[in-house]
């Protein structure tokens, strides 16, 4: 019986041959009985026998072709399945399949609900035709593109990063584009927290600018009126009388003090007197030029530096304060009691070849001005 089977599937497999002898035989009985000749009969034979057998051959040979190429088919479709990157194929425009990691990606439960759609189903409008043209330098042949960054829209209305890339390939027996997504929406949300980080650390780097900034002009500025201070006034002195004695020019120095500013303080209180004290700090930075330096010197005494000013311009300009001083009325919308103040003037180098010297100097003019009746100017 199992002998009988085997013979029949290699009929089955062998079926043309077999035919082909058949007829062979038969048409050598018939060929025999009517007398037919014998080289007719043998040349016959041979060329159905080769026909048979080459005909066997080719479609033995299309059989193995097509079951090679279904079992090739059927290995590369298990790896697809298999692999953990998402890959799609479409063709003619329209998803034709999908594997698992694609669904999962997607959230979508079967293939189902998403064969049959077309990518741009799940991307923002705004890339339609960057994905037709790459859909279309694909159909002319360019066979693979450069990764493609988009958003994709899943079903349940979240969405994903991915990185696209493309290769055209032969799918059903028809062109078609296999495209594997990687997933990088938890890359690009720590680079979106970066990029946040960043910006913030920027702000907080500019805010940190500012505020050195602010601390450095509060360590150099007298909070109450404006001007320099003490401290930067002895930073600085040293280096503006270098300038003047390499370039040859002189320093004009005032030296302020405010006449009966306590007298001022005690009756009418400390208030008005910090408005008093305000209102000659904005008169003076309202009035100094680009290189003046004009600093509150201590209590109700200020001090001004004026390079490349000669004597007689530093007393006009003294004068100038002077009166300017003596007419104000109000300070931001605040009335002052009226007020003076004496000034005393010298000048560097005639006065002194140190600032020490030339500050003494315009000081003890200074005295001189409150000792002659206050509310003038005096010159070393």
């Amino acid at each position: 019986m199992i002998r009988w089977k085997k013979i029949i599937v290699f009929i089955e497999k062998n079926g043309l041959v077999f035919i082909a002898v058949a007829i062979i035989l038969l048409y050598w009985v018939i060929d025999i009985i009517t007398a037919g000749r014998m080289v007719s009969r043998f040349l016959i034979t041979i060329s159905l026998l080769a026909y048979g057998i080459f005909t066997q051959f080719l479609i033995n040979s299309q059989k193995a072709a097509k079951d090679s190429l279904r079992v090739s088919e059927e290995h590369h479709r298990l790896m697809i399945e298999t692999l953990p990157l998402a890959v799609f194929v479409d063709a003619k425009g329209k998803i034709v399949y999908v594997n698992p990691a694609f669904l999962t990606m997607l959230k979508a439960s079967s293939p189902d609900e998403v064969v049959g759609m077309r990518i741009t189903d799940f991307v923002a409008p705004q890339l339609f035709d960057t994905l037709m043209k790459r859909r279309r330098s694909m159909a002319d042949g360019e066979h693979t593109l450069q990764p493609l960054e988009l958003n994709l829209r899943c079903m349940d209305g979240t969405s994903v990063t991915v990185v696209s890339t493309p290769i055209s390939i032969i799918f059903q027996k028809q062109p078609a584009v296999l495209s594997a997504l990687y997933d990088i929406t938890e890359r690009k949300g720590k680079e979106i927290e970066l990029q946040k980080v960043n910006k913030l650390l920027q702000i907080y780097s500019g805010e940190m600018e500012d505020l050195q900034a602010r601390l450095k002009e509060q360590a150099i500025r007298d909070p109450l009126t404006g001007l320099f201070n003490r401290r930067y006034l002895e930073a600085t002195i040293g280096r503006e009388l270098a300038r003047a004695s390499r370039e040859g020019f002189p320093i004009g120095v005032i030296m302020i003090d405010i006449d009966s500013f306590k007298q001022a303080n005690d009756t009418h209180g400390h208030q008005v007197g910090d408005l008093i004290l305000q209102a000659l700090g904005n008169l003076l930075l309202s009035r100094i030029r680009a290189g003046d330096i004009a600093c509150r010197y201590g209590g109700d005494e200020f001090l001004l530096l004026l390079p490349k000013a000669s004597r007689a311009t530093t007393s006009e300009r003294a004068e100038q304060w002077r009166i300017g001083f003596e007419a104000l009325k109000t300070v931001d919308g605040e009335k002052v009691p009226p007020t003076t103040i004496s000034l005393g003037v010298a000048v560097y180098p005639m006065d002194g070849i140190t600032m020490e010297a030339v500050i003494h100097a315009a000081d003890q003019a200074m005295y001189r001005a409150k000792t002659l009746g206050r509310n003038r100017v005096v010159l070393a």
